[in-house]
């Protein structure tokens, strides 16, 4: 069955107001934000104190806590890039 694109539209607006009859509220998390990472290795662990802000949690976990989400996210990612590089360091035999 061919059905036009207008068509497909509304059944698809109808289909969504079934679904969601009454508006959700969207989830907020107050800061600071703080973040948890656990990590596989020890090494990795040290080259993440490189990153200003992070604290040893544990043997394997470091955490950090910022004001700003996209703060923490980009923390996240430069630490995901830090960490593993003591793998690329050449280490003498």
């Amino acid at each position: 069955m061919v059905t036009d694109s207008s068509t497909l539209r509304q059944k698809y607006r109808q289909s969504v107001k079934r679904a969601l009859p009454q508006k959700i509220k969207s989830f907020k998390l107050e800061p600071p934000y703080r973040f948890e990472v656990t990590l596989r290795k020890t090494q990795m662990i040290d080259m993440a104190f490189r990153i200003s802000g992070v604290a040893k949690k544990d043997d394997a976990t470091v955490s950090f806590e910022v004001d700003e989400h996209i703060t923490g996210y980009r923390t996240f990612l430069g630490g995901r890039v830090i960490a593993p590089a003591n793998y690329l360091v050449r280490k003498p035999c």
